[in-house]
C-alpha cells in the first residue's frame, strides 16, 4: 500500500493530503478527526484525476472538518452533575435537574433535564438518563434500519429484528441467523453515524466477514463510509 503527500490549490486555500494507492476500485476520502484527510486511490488512476476528484470534494471536506471541531471532547466518564454536557444524537446538551412527582427526562433548548423524586441522588441521576436513552433506540432504531432496508429486500432478506444492548467492545453486530444488534451508545453519537453502523451490519446479510466483497459493497450501499467512521470514533471517544 503506497502512500505519499500531495498539495492541492483549492479557492480557499491550499489542502494537504494522504494519497493511499491500493487495488481498490474506487476513489474515496477520509478526514480523520484530527482533520487529516486521506484519499484512497486505484493503483493506475492518474495523479490528475485524483486531483480532480479532490478538487470536487473541497466543500464537502470543509464541512467534516468544521463537524469535527464542533464536537465537544469526553476525556472521563460522566459524573450527572448539574451543568454537565451530555451528547444526543451529536448535539451536546447541558445537564439540569430539578425535583418532579414523576421521574422523567426531557430536552429543553440547550438542556437535557432530569426529573427525580431525590434530585441530589447521582445513582439515579445515572439509571434515568440510561432509562431514557433506551426508549429514545427503541423508539428510533429499528426505523432506520426499516430505511434503509430496500436495496436488501430486493436481494431476498427478510427485515432484521433489532436488538438494542449497552455494547462495550462494538457499535453493532449480525448474526448469521440475520439478527442485529445495536449499541446504546449510537444514541448520543449524530444520526449520520447511526446510519453507517446499520449500513455496515446490513451488509454482513450478503457478505459475513470483512473481505474484498463486503468493502465493495459498503462503497456501494454507502461511499462516504469512511467518514462517517471517522465521525463516530471522534463523537463516542
Amino acid at each position: 500500500m503506497a502512500e505519499r503527500v500531495s498539495t492541492i490549490h483549492l479557492a480557499r486555500g491550499d489542502l494537504a493530503f494522504t494519497l493511499v494507492r491500493s487495488d481498490r476500485r474506487t476513489l474515496g476520502i477520509t478526514v480523520t478527526a484530527e482533520g487529516e484527510v486521506i484519499v484512497r486511490a486505484p493503483r493506475r488512476v492518474a495523479q490528475a484525476r485524483v486531483l480532480a476528484f479532490v478538487d470536487t470534494r473541497g466543500d464537502w471536506i470543509a464541512k467534516a472538518r468544521a463537524r469535527f471541531a464542533a464536537l465537544p471532547l469526553r476525556t472521563s466518564p460522566p459524573t450527572f452533575v448539574e451543568g454537565e454536557t451530555h451528547l444526543h444524537l451529536g448535539q451536546p446538551y447541558a445537564l439540569a435537574v430539578e425535583t418532579g412527582l414523576r421521574l422523567g427526562v426531557r430536552l429543553e433548548g440547550e438542556r437535557i433535564v432530569l426529573a427525580l423524586h431525590r434530585p441530589s441522588d447521582l445513582a439515579r441521576r445515572a439509571a434515568l438518563m440510561r432509562a431514557w436513552r433506551f426508549a429514545e433506540a427503541r423508539a428510533l432504531y429499528p426505523a432506520r434500519v426499516a430505511a434503509q432496508f430496500a436495496g436488501f429486500a430486493a436481494r431476498g432478506f427478510t427485515l432484521p429484528p433489532v436488538t438494542i444492548r449497552a455494547l462495550q467492545r462494538r457499535w453493532g453486530s449480525m448474526s448469521r441467523d440475520g439478527r442485529m444488534t445495536l449499541g446504546l451508545d449510537l444514541i448520543r453519537a449524530p444520526l449520520a453515524c447511526l446510519d453507517f453502523v446499520v449500513a455496515h451490519e446490513l451488509c454482513h446479510l450478503v457478505h459475513f466477514n470483512h473481505g474484498p466483497e463486503f468493502r465493495a459493497l459498503m462503497d456501494e450501499t454507502m461511499p462516504d463510509h469512511a467518514q462517517r467512521r471517522a465521525m463516530l470514533e471522534a463523537a463516542l471517544r
